[in-house]
């Protein structure tokens, strides 16, 4: 865990050498929203920031305006908030999208519309306040295909065409805000559907076989998860289903030159995760690599629920592609999806996180199915995809396993 900075000169210096850059203070209050800084806390950012034309807590992030954008590497976090930088006065950080009810009405025009209001998510969801929210909409005939809440405010997706003039703009007493679908679309390299091209990539074979290792199919490279257990004890290793079309079963490492270490045996409905029988004389353990900050590596030692995530927590990813990179914890954000399997859920649970703004430090396409854990080496989610230009990465929640009956293994497939 990063320590509070010292001295301005050591803060000055170190916004270029931490992700996290920890002061002796946090912007964020004792119910996990974000704050504004004190008068004394005000000078402090300006001891710790480069120089800026001003700054501000916006939209449940830290944005600072410049006259040109300070050197890299930048952290993705400062006193506890995400960090959104930036030269044009009007950028906010990710967009929310469009009140319900047409805006804020004008002098004298119907006041905005508010539902739900003897529930309370103004500072915390949980999942009794989705599905209130969720059957809100059914009974409303306004089918959503997304609802997400992120820093205090609701995010719903709708489809094309659909009317938001009689929708409400405030649910259980914090704003709702409407996007179309299609307005985060997934970058071009995280598009799934390409070959991936040659990247600066860790392909060696390893025994045994770890988190976020490059696992392929015979067109698409992906990495690998961790390994899980059923009921009855057998051991699986979880992947990205998209990157095993399915005509295709067997599971190569590194590469489809390389040996078969498995084969998909499970699709879990439209979560994006598969489960991977892996060969007898396969070894698995979950275990990341060592790296300058964990020399021993971090041992994943269970499954975290989203809902019980604090917002504004640390999360990381490793896997061959990337190394180590860092994120911070969102929110939590429900996908609909269609199925005719009646057994399977309608609604997949996914997380939010804050990647910064420099692309360098985005996951690529082919980090689909690293799992995203947290500090105490609690697994959280599992990557998905980053949303156009936004810094903001979505994974599915790992929680999705143990909906379906399956658990963290907590020792080593031998």
């Amino acid at each position: 865990m990063p320590r509070p900075l010292s001295t301005d000169n050591d803060a000055r210096t170190s916004f270029h050498q931490h992700r996290h850059l920890v002061l002796d203070f946090t912007l964020v209050d004792e119910h996990g929203m974000a704050r504004n800084p004190t008068v004394d806390e005000f000078e402090r950012l300006n001891s710790v920031l480069p120089p800026n034309l001003g700054k501000g807590v916006m939209g449940g992030f830290l944005v600072v305006y410049f006259v040109e954008l300070p050197p890299k590497p930048w952290p993705i976090s400062v006193a506890g908030l995400p960090l959104f930088m930036t030269t044009d006065h009007f950028a906010l950080p990710p967009s929310l999208g469009r009140p319900g009810g047409g805006g804020r009405p004008a002098l004298g025009g119907r006041p905005r519309r508010h539902e739900l209001e003897h529930l309370d998510a103004r500072s915390a969801v949980t999942r009794q306040l989705f599905e209130a929210v969720i059957t809100f909409f059914e009974s409303a005939d306004f089918p959503i295909l997304e609802i997400g809440w992120m820093c205090g405010v609701w995010r719903a997706t709708y489809d094309d065409g659909a009317d938001l003039s009689n929708l409400p703009s405030m649910l259980c007493q914090t704003g709702i805000f409407y996007l179309p679908k299609g307005t985060h679309t997934l970058n071009e390299a995280a598009s799934r559907e390409k070959i991936p091209g040659p990247l600066d990539r860790n392909d060696t074979a390893y025994s045994p076989i770890r988190p976020g290792l490059i696992v392929a199919s015979t067109s698409l490279s992906t990495t690998s998860g961790v390994l899980v257990e059923d009921h009855e004890g057998a051991v699986y290793m979880t992947a990205a289903s998209h990157g095993f079309p399915y005509d295709e079963t067997e599971v190569y490492h590194p590469n489809p030159n390389g040996q078969i270490i498995g084969h998909v045996v499970r699709r879990l409905a439209d979560t994006n995760i598969a489960l991977v029988k892996l060969c007898d004389d396969i070894k698995f353990e979950n275990r990341t690599f060592q790296s300058d900050d964990e020399p021993d590596g971090v041992l994943l030692k269970g499954i975290r629920d989203p809902y019980e995530r604090w917002r504004y927590d640390a999360l990381s990813m490793e896997n061959s592609f990337t190394g180590l990179i860092d994120a911070q914890f969102l929110g939590v954000n429900r996908i609909r999806v269609t199925t005719s399997d009646l057994t399977e859920h309608l609604w997949v649970n996914q997380l939010w996180a804050w990647s910064g703004q420099d692309p360098d430090k985005y996951p690529v396409a082919e980090s689909c199915g690293s799992a995203i854990y947290d500090q105490d080496g609690n697994i959280v989610a599992f990557f998905r995809y980053m949303m156009n230009d936004s810094g903001v990465g979505v994974g599915v929640a790992a929680q999705e396993l143990l909906h379906m009956g399956y658990s963290l293994h907590m020792g080593t497939k031998k």
